[in-house]
């Protein structure tokens, strides 16, 4: 027996698995044994050559073939062991255990056969016992192993009945016994279960239906063990399974339970009944919210979650609704259907909209089976077209429809594999409306045209067929009669919110339009059509996109289409709202515009959308304030809707404030206005809140004479008639503004003078300080009305320093209200009275003229300027005493004591505004430092206005303060550095006062004090420069002893270091002529020197240098203000000795250059103010002019500011700003010291070549004072109305060169007008440079790699460059000079012989002009020998032409001019006649021009003239009457009469003539539409542009009537009418359309159609042999018609042979398209192929390709502007017209039934065919693909057409 079950192992080596049963039955019957001893033996075998340790080999080393038939023939012999159930669970442990642990990782295969083994011999063998205990109990402990489940969550969902539960306890026993002995992987588990589950529902189905007694025996009880089976899974199994599904951390064991063990889980769960059951939840409800779950979580969870719901829709979305058996529960819980929850429709709608394209193919997949109604014919099966093609125009539609649905059966096979509906259903008719029947339909082809095809098919079907769609939802909506299966209004928004987020932005704005286009206007109430979430969600989201905004800017102008249609639809959405609704939409319409983070053209738009909400209409025009506002507020809102609104309002705002550009947030400004004066009332909001609102709004719009304040004033008004004599809005005001400054002084928890405030409070309390002000002055208010306010306030300041000791908020507040009140009326006030309390200039003069002292100004202060300015008057006393009090802080702490910092603060770190100080020592400092702040204002304030007796009070304190400050005694502690620097914070502000309103009576005062003490010797005179040069001194020792000690934290270091510098810049403004007498300096009142000496300038000069590098942005600002005005006060001629001095003092530049240089980098390149800042500081004048500073010296290749402009050149090519500012600093320093601009030709030549927009420069220079300071301290173009017209355009720094060379070249022309010996050296290097930037450039425009190419694309960067160089070339030639002249012509010879583009080329001419009227010799020796030279290229001749005439019309004097004259016109002369069009007409228009300027043939038109003229004169006279004479030169030349008469060659070389109107004088207003690099359109190309247009025309009909007369010749001499010559050669010539012959009542032959459709041709005639040069005719006629006959029947032979096909390429462009195509149509004989232009048939690569097929196959132009035309004609001779291109409705182009007579129309390369053609087409075909790419090459796509074509006919023919 051993040998036989050897002999069985070894075959099972070698038979296949189904040989098996075959070989062990014959091995049973031939050695008589008992199949279950083979069974034992075989058994055996396996254990002895399979041990465990066995698995862990690889799958090569394991003979899997071997183990599959093993495993095969235990299930055939188990078959035979009767009811001896103990062999079969020997081959479930032995056996089938092991292959399931180790299959499931390498064969899976194997695993699915093992399980169906272990499930086919359980059934036959019925033993559902013996596995219920063994693999249950297996399965259930690898479940706890694999998901670490708990032991009492097993049974806690499915309760079973007494026996039940006793098995299930048995189960668990075992389980609990086998846990720890061997488990199963989780997908064998779930494998063997789904097996034996589905096994044991299919017999227990089978028994049900009784056909099981049909097929076996079975016992009895068989059928209650399989369904008891079933009950024991289902209760073990059930609650792993749901956590398999919704908790699983793991995807794989997710994606196992959902494809392999729920679907039968869930069929056995259904199957029980419901006594067998606990009162819980259908089995299908459980898995729905699990998945519920899953919908919550991220990508992959929600792609699962779908999955289940397609693969257990069965059990999900029931097919059928008979009722159940047991009736005790509800029909609807017994029949679970998950689409009666609304939850699943909602996540069907946003996984159709998920930004995973897996995910929104399962969610339409899902969507289609909730639809699909089995077993009917319902409107979204797309299986079965419902609707005919109404639009391809063939007969036999049926047929065509069939083979459509052939060609979607790839798809669908294809969507069942991906578990996605892909199908491509077809769209109805054309004609037919959407109705119940293809709404979904429709539904769905447009949402699978969005995410499976290009921009061409969406074109074609969206806009129309998502209007029916529309029309269809609209008109069900407004009936009120909208189903559940309908496509409601939320279905459709979910097709809108996926074409808004489509990848292609051209489908983005198609989608988007298309839904701005419908027609809204017809709906009633378009609020219950479109849901408000849409409108405020994907619809904003899709309006912040900036692909749909192409056209906004364009022009300044701050709107696009998309944001009108969008105001348009919203103004109609929001007038359907009721009034409360309608103020909370926009409310929402605000908070969505802050939310969604928007660009700038999408904020613009979001704006525009909440003023068209609030007024209703998309256009301010259309609406009145009063009218409109009465109208909405029918029903007031409440106060809180008021204030929301206001609030949101506020924040858009402040959002818009991060954009730069004045006019955009000016135009912010007013749609939010607008919007908040319709819907909010003054009396439903606080004064606190509407202050809020317009304090946000910049004060200089809503002043009086700003823009904004007729808006606010209308406002006012509208309230005003609104409420009617109830309400007065000023009354409002004040009383709101009282109502403000008593609750601002009520003081709630301060009565103490103890009270300590934090600067939080300080904060809160300036902001609305601040809005009182603000409100004050935009309210509008009378003066009496003011004072009563201003009273209010000088009441509460009275006394403040006795108030100090009752309330100790009450004095801060007024110091804060003070501060607000000066602040406000500087800003309001006439600029020429105020300045910023920090303003400093540049020059002692421009600060001298601040004071006003000889009161020259004629402007009168505002009323509330002056009430303000009594109001200090009457109140400076108490605050200076107040601040006395106050500031007793900074030095009664040495009474003290040394003081530890307290440990509540000692972890603090710091910074700018946290002190490290104990609260009520922090209280102090800031009441000090707030009121020493507002006095050095209150002083600046006091100065404008010569308030004489209070200055000196209040000056004498600040000097007080600011001496005392320097010589306190130092405090080594913590807490004594903190108020030591609250003591420095407050004289920052004190120095600026000083410095403005330093004098000798202001510093006299202080000397007369007594309080200054002089070191050393007593006899030492004290005067006002020692005053100040002793305070400069003492605060830096004081300040550098306080960073020296280390007491301060790292952070407030460097709060010390930016006092420091805002103290020096300040002192360092103090001229010596500031603080002296008079007296004392005679008439030297104004000598520029420093007040400070010369040993503090230089230690603060070398802090300053240390301080660079390391200083944060604000206090690197003040340090290059103190660098500039150390340069300023000499400060690098008082560096080093005089033997050393230079080579110090480049040193010391060295060192502030790259100092500076690293502070630049690390900081923001786009602030103004400090790169302004910076350029005035380390390029400063004072020491530019020295060469030294810029030549190499010392073994350095590069001088210090040399290397310095190099870097911000390079810097400038990453930043506009930059590059910008350098650019005009530089130049207004080379234009003052010619000679260092000799030393930067480079950077001046990549200067002129720069281009670069800078728009938000203007914005933030008028935004920003400090910016503005900063960027007028910078040297200034001499032209600055030239260079401020094109600040924002990218020409800035072109122009800023182009002024300062033309400045150099008038200084040169002056000079030689009136020579100056002091001033020669300067003209010398003047000249110099020029000569070197213009050689330069020069030589780079005829050598350069870029500058020197003849082809290039219009507009491209080479043009851009190549028009830039020329145009400074031009500004240049006043440069050239005999000395220059060889360099220069040779270079100038050879650009004009290049190809270039007329804009180009106009500039070459330009300056070719100067060279030769600066040296008119060249005219003869250059120019004339270059015009005899007939040979050169034709656009270099029309060059030479138009320079001559030029040089003719401005040479001068008159005597020079005639010399000229007698040899440029002969010269000219002979190009009238020349071969080429416009080199001609050009030639005769400066002909006739040259003529009747200088009168050359009006002499000879006298009667005393025509007897004497000779031969020269008539031909010269009956010259100038032709041109004169002839109308058609009469059009051209009044075609470009502008051109000729208005060109001045001499202005054209100007920065005006160059960047300015060319017509007229420069107009900066204009400059929003200047053209493409300010080049106008030239004479030569205005002639060019008359010709082509009047060509045509006039060619075709001399054309046209010529051949029509030879037509009609010949056939009187053939006595054959055309008609009957056609017909007797065979038919007429198909792809030929002669319209104008047609009229005529004439057929043409192909050479007359040839020679009629080419639109430039000479008819030349080549003999065909000897003998015809030698013949007799005597009528050349004759002969002519005779070669055309013989011609004619030789086409006709040759073209009763070609296919009746048209090929119409007009749409390609790509010449090897074109040519292969060519060569395509000539192979397979094509009646003739249509291009666009037949010109490209003399390409080069164009004949290359196609090698002479162009020769053989007609070829005709049919442009693509007539196209339509042209393909309409050949529709109405009969050809059917067919289009290559995927459409809805393409057909396969092998299945097409093509008829004899077509057009086939290709696409253009990537676009396809436009969506205008396809209308007009009768059918599209396609090529079917396999592949992955959609699309093949058109030129491959129409050969393979074109072939089908032929093949189509060719064997129809042979049939």
């Amino acid at each position: 027996m051993a040998r036989a079950a050897a002999a069985a192992s070894e075959a099972l080596k070698t038979l296949p698995g189904e040989a098996v049963p075959g070989m062990l039955e014959v091995l049973l019957q031939a050695t008589g044994t008992p199949p279950s001893i083979l069974l034992s033996h075989l058994l055996e075998i396996f254990k002895e050559n399979y041990e465990a340790d066995s698995w862990s080999k690889t799958n090569n080393e394991v003979d899997w073939q071997y183990i599959g038939g093993f495993s095969d023939a235990m299930h055939y012999l188990l078959k035979f062991t009767d009811s001896d159930l103990s062999y079969l669970d020997k081959v479930i442990w032995t056996v089938w255990v092991p292959l399931l642990q180790v299959a499931n990782m390498k064969e899976i295969a194997l695993c699915f056969q093992v399980t169906q083994s272990v499930a086919e011999v359980v059934a036959d063998r019925n033993a559902w016992a013996c596995v219920q205990f063994s693999l249950l109990p297996l399965c259930l402990a690898s479940l706890r192993t694999c998901l670490t489940l708990k032991d009492e969550t097993i049974n806690c969902d499915w309760n079973c009945n007494g026996p039940l539960c006793m098995e299930m306890e048995k189960v668990n026993s075992q389980e609990a016994g086998r846990n720890c002995e061997q488990t199963l992987p989780v997908s064998a588990v779930c494998q063997l279960l789904a097996t034996l589950l589905t096994k044991a529902l299919d017999i227990s189905e089978l028994f049900e239906s009784d056909q099981l007694n049909s097929k076996r025996e079975v016992k009895e009880e068989t059928f209650p063990l399989e369904r008891h089976f079933c009950q024991v899974a289902v209760s073990l199994f059930w609650h792993p399974a749901l956590l398999m599904l919704s908790q699983s951390l793991d995807r794989s064991i997710r994606r196992i339970a959902i494809e392999t063990f729920l679907p039968p889980l869930l069929r056995a769960a259904n199957k029980l009944e419901e006594s067998e059951l606990q009162a819980r939840p259908s089995p299908s409800e459980e898995v729905w919210m699990c998945c519920k779950s899953l919908f919550s979580q991220h990508c992959f969870e929600r792609r699962d979650a779908y999955m289940a719901l397609t693969l257990l829709k069965s059990f999900l979305i029931p097919a059928v609704t008979e009722p159940r058996k047991i009736s005790t529960i509800s029909d609807a819980k017994q029949r679970f259907d998950v689409r009666n929850d609304a939850a699943f429709w909602d996540e069907l709608k946003a996984g159709l909209v998920d930004e995973d394209p897996l995910t929104r193919k399962r969610a339409m997949h899902v969507l289609k089976m909730a639809l699909h109604k089995p077993g009917s014919q319902s409107e979204y099966n797309l299986k079965e077209n419902t609707q005919k093609s109404s639009v391809l125009g063939l007969k036999d539609k049926q047929a065509i429809n069939d083979s459509t649905t052939k060609s979607l059966r790839k798809r669908e096979r294809l969507e069942k594999q991906e578990a996605a509906s892909l199908g491509i259903g077809t769209f109805p008719g054309e004609e037919a409306e959407i109705n119940d029947e293809t709404q979904w339909t429709s539904f769905w082809h447009l949402y699978e045209i969005l995410e499976e095809y290009g921009i061409h098919l969406v074109e074609a079907a969206w806009k129309h067929q998502m209007s029916k769609l529309m029309g269809f939802v609209v008109k069900r909506a407004e009936e009120s009669n909208v189903l559940m299966k309908d496509v409601n209004v939320v279905w459709t928004t979910v097709l809108w919110d996926r074409g808004f987020k489509h990848g292609n932005p051209q489908v983005r704005r198609l989608v988007l339009q298309s839904f701005l286009e419908l027609d809204w206007e017809s709906i009633l109430n378009v609020s219950t059509i479109v849901p408000e979430e849409f409108v405020l969600g994907p619809l904003m989201l899709a309006l912040n996109d900036p692909a749909n905004h192409k056209d906004f800017g364009l022009n300044e102008s701050y709107e696009s289409q998309t944001s009108k249609s969008a105001a348009k639809f919203i103004a109609l959405y929001s007038s359907s709202l009721q009034q409360r609704s309608h103020a909370n939409f926009v409310t929402l319409l605000a908070k969505s515009a802050i939310s969604l983070s928007p660009c700038r053209a999408g904020f613009m738009t979001l704006v525009s959308c909440i003023q068209a909400a609030a007024i209703r209409s998309s256009s301010e025009k259309d609406w009145s304030l009063q009218t409109t506002h009465v109208l909405v507020t029918d029903e007031l809102l409440s106060s809180t809707q008021s204030t929301e609104l206001l609030e949101a309002l506020r924040l858009v705002v402040e959002e818009c404030k991060c954009h730069y550009n004045p006019k955009y947030r000016a135009k912010v400004y007013s749609h939010v206005l607008t919007a908040a004066s319709v819907l909010v009332i003054f009396t439903d909001i606080s004064i606190s809140k509407f202050g809020h609102f317009l304090t946000t709004i910049p004060r200089e719009l809503l002043a009086e004479n700003g823009p904004l304040h007729e808006r606010l004033r209308c406002w006012l008004k509208a309230d005003c008639f609104l409420l009617k004599d109830q309400f007065n809005p000023r009354t409002w005001v004040v009383d709101g503004l009282n109502t403000l400054i008593i609750a601002y002084f009520k003081s709630h928890n301060c009565h103490s003078a103890s009270y300590e405030m934090s600067e939080e409070e300080f904060d809160s309390w300036r902001l609305d300080s601040e809005r009182w002000a603000s409100l004050l002055v935009i309210g509008s208010l009378e003066e009496h009305q003011q004072m009563q306010l201003l009273q209010l306030v000088q009441h509460n300041a009275a006394e403040i320093d006795k108030r100090a000791y009752i309330c100790a908020c009450i004095p801060v507040k007024i110091l804060f209200l003070v501060s607000s009140l000066l602040k406000e009326c500087k800003e309001c006030s006439l600029a020429t009275f105020f300045h910023t309390a920090d303003d400093t200039e540049s020059t002692i003069e421009q600060m001298r003229m601040k004071t006003f002292a000889d009161g020259t100004s004629k402007a009168d202060p505002p009323s509330l300027t002056v009430q303000v300015a009594k109001l200090l008057g009457s109140i400076m006393i108490e605050l200076v005493s107040y601040a006395s009090r106050a500031t007793a802080v900074f030095w009664e702490y040495d009474h003290v004591g040394p003081l530890d910092l307290p440990l509540s603060v000692t972890g603090k770190l710091g910074g700018p505004s946290q002190r490290r100080l104990p609260a009520s020592t922090t209280s102090a400092v800031l009441k000090a430092v707030l009121a020493v702040t507002t006095i050095a204002h209150c002083t600046v304030w006091l100065h404008y206005f010569h308030q004489k007796s209070i200055l000196q009070f209040t000056t004498s304190f600040l000097w007080s303060f600011a001496w005392k400050v320097v010589t306190t005694q130092k405090i080594q502690l913590e807490m004594g550095a903190e108020i030591q620097l609250g003591a420095f914070e407050a004289l920052a502000s004190v120095c600026n006062a000083l410095a403005v309103t330093a004098s000798p009576s202001t510093v006299g005062g202080f000397i007369a004090s007594g309080q200054f003490e002089v070191k050393g010797s007593s006899s030492t005179p004290i005067t006002c420069a020692t005053i100040v040069d002793s305070l400069v001194r003492s605060l830096v020792v004081e300040m550098n002893s306080l960073l020296s000690t280390g007491e301060l934290a790292r952070s407030r270091i460097a709060v010390l270091v930016h006092h420091k510098w805002c103290c020096l810049d300040s002192l360092l403004s103090i001229a010596s002529n500031s603080v002296c007498e008079e007296s004392k300096l005679g008439r030297m009142k104004f000598v520029d020197t420093c007040a400070i000496s010369d040993s503090t300038m230089q230690e603060i000069f070398k802090d300053a240098i240390n301080s660079l590098e390391h200083a944060g942005e604000e206090t690197l600002l003040h340090i290059l203000r103190s660098v500039r005005w150390l340069l300023h006060w000499k400060v690098l001629e008082l560096i080093g000795n005089l033997d050393d001095a230079e080579n110090r003092k480049r040193m010391v530049v060295w060192a502030l250059v790259r100092s500076g240089w690293t502070a630049l980098s690390n900081s923001n390149k786009r602030k103004v103010a400090l790169i302004a800042a910076f350029l005035s500081a380390l390029l400063h004048p004072s020491f530019f002019a020295e060469s030294d500073m810029h030549r190499p010296r010392d073994n350095v290749d590069i001088g210090p500011l040399k290397w310095l402009i190099g870097r911000l050149m390079e810097q400038g090519l990453r930043s506009p700003r930059t590059m910008r500012l350098t650019a005009l600093h530089l130049t207004g320093l080379w234009l003052e010291y010619p000679a260092i601009a000799c030393l930067y030709i480079s950077e001046l030549k990549s200067l002129s070549l720069h281009g670069g927009v800078d728009e938000e420069l203007d914005g933030e220079i008028a935004e920003s004072k400090i910016a503005a300071r900063e960027y007028y301290t910078l040297m200034k173009s001499s032209d600055p109305e030239l260079t401020e017209a094109f600040t924002n355009t990218e020409m800035y720094v072109r122009i800023t060169v182009a002024v300062m060379m033309h400045k150099l070249g008038e200084k040169l022309l002056d000079a030689q007008t009136s020579p100056d010996k002091n001033s020669y050296r300067a003209v010398q290097h003047a000249l110099n440079c020029g000569q070197n930037l213009l050689v330069e450039l020069l030589t780079a425009t005829a050598n350069d790699e870029d500058l020197s190419k003849e082809l290039y694309k219009k507009k491209s960067a080479i043009h851009r460059r190549k028009v830039r160089a020329w145009q400074m070339l031009c500004i240049l030639s006043h440069f050239v000079n005999d000395c220059t002249i060889s360099r220069v012509v040779p270079m100038l010879e050879l650009c004009l012989y290049r190809n270039n583009m007329a804009s180009v080329r106009q500039y070459i001419e330009i300056f070719a002009v100067q060279v030769y009227l600066r040296i008119p010799s060249l005219v003869y020796d250059h120019l004339i020998p270059l015009l005899g030279d007939y040979n050169l290229k034709t656009q270099a001749l029309s060059s030479y032409v138009s320079i001559a005439s030029n040089v003719l019309m401005h040479i001068s004097p008159m005597e020079v001019q005639q010399d000229m004259l007698k040899v440029i016109v002969p010269a000219i002369f002979p190009y009238i006649t020349t071969h080429h069009h416009n080199l001609r007409s050009f030639s005769q228009v400066i002909i006739h021009e040259v003529l009747n300027r200088f009168a050359i043939t009006k002499p000879y038109f006298r009667e005393s003239y025509e007897g004497s003229l000779n031969l020269e004169q008539k031909c010269l006279q009956s010259m100038g009457a032709y041109l004169e004479g002839n109308s058609d030169c009469t059009r051209i030349r009044t075609s470009v009469e502008k051109f000729l008469n208005v060109l001045d060659p001499l202005a054209t070389a100007t920065p005006r003539g160059i960047f300015c109107n060319q017509f007229g004088e420069a107009d900066p207003t204009t400059t929003s539409k200047i053209p493409f690099e300010c080049a106008p359109t030239s004479m030569l190309d205005q002639i060019g542009q008359f010709l082509n247009e009047a060509r045509d025309g006039l060619r075709e009909s001399m054309t046209a009537d010529s051949l029509t007369l030879s037509a009609q010749e010949y056939a009187e001499c053939s006595k054959l009418t055309q008609h009957q010559l056609f017909m007797k050669n065979g038919c007429i010539p198909d792809g030929y359309n002669d319209f104008q012959l047609k009229q005529a009542n004439s057929v043409v032959t192909d050479e007359y159609h040839f020679m009629h459709t080419c639109s430039d041709f000479q008819r030349k005639m080549k003999p065909f042999n000897d003998k015809m040069l030698c013949g007799d005719y005597g009528d050349e006629d004759d002969f002519l018609l005779r070669t055309v006959e013989a011609r004619m029947k030789d086409l006709m032979k040759a073209q009763s042979k070609r296919q009746k096909l048209i090929v119409v390429a007009s749409l390609l462009e790509r010449i090897p398209n074109l040519a292969g195509l060519a060569r395509t149509c000539e192979v397979f004989r094509v009646a003739s192929l249509a291009i666009a232009d037949k010109k490209i048939l003399d390409d080069k690569q164009f004949q290359m390709i196609s090698v002479t097929a162009e020769q053989w196959v007609p070829i005709v132009q049919v442009p693509e502007a007539g196209l339509e035309q042209f393909l309409q004609h050949k529709k109405n001779e009969g050809y059917l017209l067919l289009g290559l291109e995927q459409t809805a409705n393409s057909i396969p182009v092998s299945e097409y039934p093509f008829p004899e007579r077509v057009i086939l129309l290709l696409g253009r390369e990537k676009d396809g065919i436009p969506v205008g053609l396809i209308q007009a087409l009768d059918a599209c075909i396609e090529i079917p693909q396999l592949g992955v790419i959609r699309s093949l090459n058109v030129h491959v796509s129409g050969a393979l057409a074109i072939w089908e074509y032929t093949k189509y006919h060719q064997f129809k023919a042979v049939k």
